[in-house]
């Protein structure tokens, strides 16, 4: 478990986009929510990025996104950190619900509070993300969890 969750610092974004990649994430729209993306450091290297998790905000609506860990971290309750750390941030933030689109995670985030539900039934706002302007599969499962 990490000892620091942070805000992700622009010299870390190279190493963020690596860990979408290797995850198999988009990074597509990204670079316009730098501002609300964290990272997590390696408690024994603080300077070895472990872990990313991102907030799209429109309005009342969070998208989460980007939510990854590295390989050899996996099983260690990582992902269940940085996902509890974007949720508060969600709220502190005036967010009422949080979104998700996913291909592979529907059952961590089922097992979260979030529900299935079908692309129209997520907030208007969120569809001018790139995630869902092709940046996610028109296949992604969509998620929603209220936060009130």
């Amino acid at each position: 478990m990490p000892k620091v969750i942070r805000a992700c610092e622009e010299s870390e974004r190279p190493v963020v986009l690596a860990l979408l990649a290797d995850c198999g994430l988009p990074a597509a729209g990204l670079a316009n929510h730098w501002h609300t993306t964290w990272v997590a450091l390696d408690p024994a290297d603080s300077s070895r990025v472990i872990g990313s998790v991102a907030l799209e905000i429109h309005g009342s609506a969070a998208l989460l996104r980007s939510l990854a860990t590295h390989k050899d971290q996996r099983g260690q309750g990582l992902g269940d950190a940085l996902y509890r750390f974007a949720i508060a941030r969600a709220g502190e933030l005036g967010a009422t619900s949080v979104s998700l689109l996913t291909t592979t995670a529907e059952p961590f985030f089922a097992a979260r509070e979030f529900h299935t539900v079908s692309r129209d039934a997520l907030p208007t706002a969120l569809k001018a993300s790139a995630e869902f302007q092709g940046a996610c599969p028109a296949s992604a499962t969509a998620m929603l969890r209220s936060l009130v």
